[in-house]
């Protein structure tokens, strides 16, 4: 024997009573939800605040407690004798056989519990833990089903709003392109959360603009856009829109009836789009970036007949904020890519006008060379000529531009050096030699050409200090430390050179007592074509290019060069090497 519960499939009755067929099938019937309906009654059931019902083993409603009325919206006699699938419309739309599950888990075990998609009266969907247990008579035998609904809508929603958000969340932190993003969660949006969903920004001049909109219906978004490009003078958004943007506060217009459509349009064109649209119900929520209202993203139930609630609004804002944040996080990024795009041409320009520079200075070094290379040869000529002749005055002159042409020489050799060095041409003649021969060879020669300093050696080691290196640009180096020492020691004739090794590197030392250099300038001196200038002091001659070029020399060989010095006692300039090592 099988028997229907409305939803057309057959179901075998569970533990049947043996005697039934010996009574008139109305009397039992009777007798059951008698029975059935005192049960809630003598339980208490009536007065719980939980939904509860009770059925007859082919799902007619027997009773109906209050909570029930209240939850579903019908009244007990107007449910009692029907079937519950007229009523609540039970359902689980993830599992068509559940019906044949719960049927079956009775008859093992005398209960089920499941969660079931029921509706109101009005036909809004609940989500509902429903709780079936079968009711049996003294005998044992089943006689009907006792029913808890608890709803669970609410839990529901948060753990779909939680989930919801957590793929927007992700969508957004996807990509720096906001603008990408943005039209995904627009599509994310629709048709789980609204029937329309739409971003507006604000431009520069304060008009609302639309930036991306997404329905369902790919045709519907097309007709909107059309229909924007007929009408391209006419806004579409809703004035809504600019009372949110004008007061920061989210709009929620839960249902829409004509008179307040045509409050919201400008026009008549604007009006009939609304209309063509089919707003039933809006959210508007504003998109505010440290403070400021940049746009807003506005949701819209149209076809679906849906409305939305506060909760639905608290949903929206938690959105907007995240829209917000993803935008001024695109801005940034944007902004930042365009300063270094500026930055990156700034130094592409730099460069360009460095290699000119440093192309110039090639050409014009060769071209000075030449003639200076000719003086100095005519100047000596003349000195030995002159020799056997008592001019003291001419032999001082000659003498003097000699010196000159040494100093002019040694400037031009130093731009020729920083050319190869820009132009990775710079060569070096690696062999072994001693360093402290080459440092005591230089003070002796430069202190056989000035008569106003003194040099002193201070060399504790005494041992020889062989390194792997250009002795000619490494002597160059401290060429030019010696003579810097003399420059800026005016007035105070002593400079000491100390050397000093140990068993990895060995340190030379060049210490002069005159004007000294402030602390904020001692890395900037290495720097090309740097010179220190002290308003106070007076300007020294030079091009700052000689620590420059020591540094670049320096390194090459994995020496490190550096400076101590305080204003008016004197600077230290340090040069350490490494030694060379031995097969």
């Amino acid at each position: 024997m099988s028997y229907r519960d409305g939803s057309n499939q057959a179901f075998p009755i569970v533990n049947a009573q043996a005697d039934a067929q010996d009574r008139p099938i109305r009397e039992y019937a009777a007798s059951i939800q008698n029975d059935l309906a005192e049960l809630l009654y003598l339980t208490g059931l009536h007065d719980i605040p939980e939904a509860v019902t009770v059925t007859d083993m082919e799902t007619r409603f027997l009773d109906w407690n209050q909570a029930a009325e209240k939850l579903f919206g019908w009244k007990r006699e107007e449910v009692i004798g029907k079937l519950a699938i007229e009523i609540v419309q039970s359902n689980i739309p993830a599992n068509p056989n559940w019906r044949t599950e719960w049927r079956k888990a009775l008859a093992e075990r005398g209960s089920w519990q499941g969660e079931v998609i029921q509706k109101r009266r009005d036909g809004t969907p609940l989500n509902i833990l429903m709780s079936l247990s079968l009711v049996r008579d003294r005998s044992g035998a089943a006689t009907g089903i006792l029913v808890m609904h608890r709803d669970v809508t609410e839990r529901k929603q948060a753990e779909e709003r939680a989930r919801f958000l957590s793929e927007a969340s992700r969508i957004l932190a996807s990509s720096l392109d906001y603008q990408t993003t943005l039209a995904s969660i627009v599509r994310l949006v629709v048709p789980a959360l609204a029937d329309w969903c739409a971003i507006h920004l604000l431009d520069d001049d304060g008009n609302i603009n639309l930036l991306e909109v997404a329905h369902e219906d790919p045709r519907k978004v097309e007709w909107l856009m059309q229909w924007r490009e007929q009408y391209p003078m006419i806004s579409d958004a809703p004035v809504a829109l600019e009372q949110v943007i004008r007061t920061g506060q989210p709009e929620l217009i839960p249902a829409f009836t004509d008179e307040m459509l045509a409050a919201l349009a400008r026009n008549e064109q604007a009006l009939a789009a609304l209309r063509a649209i089919g707003y039933n119900s809006l959210m508007a929520v504003p998109l505010i970036v440290n403070g400021t209202i940049i746009g807003t993203i506005t949701f819209v139930f149209a076809e679906s007949k849906r409305h939305f609630n506060e909760a639905d609004l608290e949903l929206a804002q938690e959105i907007a904020q995240r829209v917000s944040t993803a935008i001024e996080h695109g801005r940034l990024y944007s902004e930042s890519q365009q300063a270094r795009e500026q930055l990156m041409s700034y130094i592409d320009e730099r460069k360009e006008t460095e290699r000119r520079k440093d192309e110039f200075m090639s050409v014009v070094s060769h071209e000075l060379k030449t003639p200076v290379t000719t003086i100095k040869g005519f100047t000596q000529l003349l000195q030995r000529r002159l020799q056997h002749f008592d001019d003291p005055e001419a032999h001082l002159f000659l003498s003097r531009l000699d010196s000159q042409l040494n100093r002019l020489t040694r400037l031009i050799n130093d731009l020729l050096e920083i050319s190869r060095i820009q132009t990775g041409r710079l060569k070096y003649r690696i062999e072994i030699f001693d360093l402290r021969e080459v440092v005591e060879g230089i003070v002796e020669q430069i202190q056989a050409t000035t008569t106003t300093h003194r040099f002193s050696i201070e060399d504790t080691a005494q041992v020889p200090a062989f390194v792997s290196g250009d002795r000619e640009r490494l002597g160059h180096v401290f060429t030019n430390l010696l003579l810097n020492a003399i420059k800026y020691s005016p007035n105070v004739e002593k400079v000491l050179i100390r050397i000093t090794t140990n068993e990895r590197e060995v340190l030379v030392s060049v210490q002069d007592f005159g004007i000294g250099i402030a602390e904020d300038d001692l890395e900037k001196i290495f720097e090309r074509f740097y010179q220190v200038s002290y308003p106070q002091e007076r300007p020294f001659a030079g091009l700052g290019i000689g620590l420059y070029l020591s540094r670049e020399i320096i390194s090459r060989h994995n020496g490190r060069i550096w400076a101590e010095s305080q204003k008016a006692h004197g600077t230290t300039f340090h040069v350490s090497l490494p030694l060379a090592t031995f097969p």
